[in-house]
């Protein structure tokens, strides 16, 4: 079973750090959070310091998770973090794109369709967290 990880980057909840993706196809021209594969060898944590390092240059220690989501063939772990800074200071690191989002007009950007609840609920602090989500569909048929 695929293990991933995806984060938020925001400050103070007012704008949030995302990626354009150019693969798997399906997500091909949306924008995700920053993340990828967690390895056999480290922790869910660790893989979100690690690809957030990796994709923006930005090395956040305090990211908080605050839902898991299961499906068929794979587990995300999703992560929140309040930089506490007005700008986003990132370094374009990989292919795809980084943007900084307004999360008041998220919907008008080409998300991913469960960016339009998660990002609300990441950023929400009155609801227990982590929240668990089991979900219906398989990665794997997406992919092909």
């Amino acid at each position: 079973m695929k293990v991933m990880v995806v984060g938020f980057a925001h400050n103070n909840r007012q704008a949030v750090l995302l990626i354009s993706k150019h693969r798997p196809e399906w997500m091909k021209g949306r924008l995700n959070g920053v993340g990828g594969k967690v390895h056999a060898s480290e922790l869910p944590y660790q893989a979100m310091v690690r690809e957030c390092n990796e994709e923006t240059g930005l090395f956040i220690t305090t990211w908080n998770m605050f839902c898991v989501m299961q499906t068929q063939d794979c587990v995300v772990y999703f992560y929140e973090a309040d930089i506490k800074d007005s700008v986003f200071k990132f370094k374009q690191k990989e292919k795809e794109e980084l943007c900084v989002c307004s999360v008041y007009t998220l919907g008008t950007n080409p998300v991913l369709p469960n960016l339009r609840w998660l990002i609300p609920l990441a950023l929400d602090e009155e609801i227990k967290k982590p929240v668990f989500v089991q979900a219906d569909i398989s990665f794997k048929r997406q992919e092909e």
